[in-house]
């Protein structure tokens, strides 16, 4: 598994997740209020995740002060799920036809932020 010894090349991990806390809580909050949403049904999932996202995101700014396992796996578990709801996201608004620019662009820029958010979570949960 690909892991990172700092985040971005200049901050330890656990200033990082610090960091990331605060940069999702943003993007998670831009997305709420910004993102269309597709079907009913997943509209709903959507918001869901965001919420749920939105307090792992919480959880992950205390485990940088208080390193315990769970509360970063609630994380990695959570931001799994908002990269997949984005990626669907995304295959649904092309299928109905939206040509809304910056929900693709928010949608991808939370893909990739996503990923190395996720693997940097990921190396603090390997390195508690």
């Amino acid at each position: 598994m690909i892991t990172v010894e700092k985040f971005f090349c200049f901050l330890e991990l656990k200033w990082g997740m610090l960091a990331i806390g605060i940069i999702q809580i943003i993007l998670t909050l831009l997305s709420a209020f910004l993102m269309p949403y597709g079907y009913e049904v997943f509209a709903f999932v959507q918001f869901a995740v965001l919420i749920l996202f939105f307090i792992s995101c919480i959880l992950l700014i205390v485990a940088a002060f208080v390193p315990k396992k769970p509360l970063v796996l609630c994380y990695l578990i959570m931001a799994a799920l908002l990269i997949l709801v984005a990626i669907i996201t995304i295959i649904i608004m092309v299928c109905l036809g939206h040509h809304y620019v910056l929900s693709y662009v928010l949608s991808v820029i939370v893909i990739i932020l996503g990923i190395y958010f996720w693997i940097c979570a990921y190396s603090y949960y390997q390195q508690i």
